[in-house]
């Protein structure tokens, strides 16, 4: 099967669907493709069918990681600390971030012949399941109790103002999206991805 007719999966939040994305559906997406970026990532070590599409995952990977923690703490973490005045929810989310962008750098570097190699990956993973099950779980929530729908929504608007700000202002663009075979993925890549075809994963 060519390319132009590969099954990929890509992200469509059944939000947009039915009513204006706000901070919540906003977060709630990028957390699925970070954890999408991840499981595509696992599956380019030596020998294996996406190995050369490594190097574009790992850019993707890190700016859509980079983006989605600048606007998270520019907007959803700094007016969770302007309502509650508790710093400490910015300031674990700053920290995970921080430990998930070093651990993409030190799989830049590595071979994937580097037996560190899956374990790394397996920590991003790991560390990407706890960061955004604690936010679902607890800060999230918490949030929905301190905001209305209005200023939930301008928050929204403000974050996706952020995180395309910051890859227009410091991604790799323009580069091309990988076409990532959809049959390659784990079934659990996450609620919101649909298989589609002759469509760019990743965008």
């Amino acid at each position: 099967m060519g390319s132009s007719d590969a099954a990929v999966l890509t992200f469509r939040p059944a939000a947009e669907h039915t009513r204006r994305p706000d901070i919540f559906d906003r977060m709630t997406a990028e957390h699925d493709r970070l954890r999408f970026l991840a499981a595509a990532l696992r599956l380019t070590q030596d020998g294996a069918p996406m190995q050369s599409m490594r190097p574009l995952l790992i850019d993707r990977l890190s700016d859509a990681l980079e983006a989605h923690s600048s606007a998270a703490e520019q907007c959803f973490y700094a007016e969770l600390l302007a309502r509650t005045g508790n710093e400490q929810p910015a300031r674990r989310a700053v920290e995970a971030h921080g430990e998930a962008a070093l651990l993409v750098d030190e799989l830049a570097d590595m071979e994937t012949t580097d037996a560190a190699w899956q374990t790394a990956v397996e920590r991003l993973t790991g560390l990407f399941k706890a960061q955004f099950t604690q936010e679902a779980e607890e800060v999230i929530p918490l949030a929905k109790t301190l905001l209305d729908r209005e200023r939930a929504l301008r928050l929204g608007e403000r974050y996706d103002d952020a995180r395309r700000g910051w890859i227009e202002a410091f991604g790799r663009q323009p580069v091309p999206a990988p076409t990532i075979p959809a049959a390659s993925l784990p079934a659990s890549s996450g609620p919101n991805t649909e298989t589609r075809t002759d469509r760019q994963a990743l965008a």
